[in-house]
């Protein structure tokens, strides 16, 4: 199960450790400290660190502007 759909699951994962940062993470969306939302594989940005052939563009391009913009995709 991804990360994105456990936390807004009912169900409790197995992993004891996982389920803490979950429910840490299900804490701070729930006082409204931060928000959740899915980000396509296309725009991970990390992506090109990990997978070979991945594009370091957008990567290249928040180190270069020091920000990313998560609703305009960098």
């Amino acid at each position: 199960m991804q990360l994105f759909d456990q936390i807004s699951s009912t169900k409790q994962c197995s992993d004891k450790r996982i389920r803490l940062d979950v429910a840490e993470i299900q804490e701070t969306v729930a006082k409204e400290v931060s928000t959740i939302s899915w980000t396509p594989t296309a725009d991970m940005l990390a992506d090109c660190l990990t997978k070979r052939g991945a594009d370091f563009s957008k990567l290249a391009k928040v180190v270069e502007e020091g920000f990313c913009d998560a609703i305009t995709k960098c």
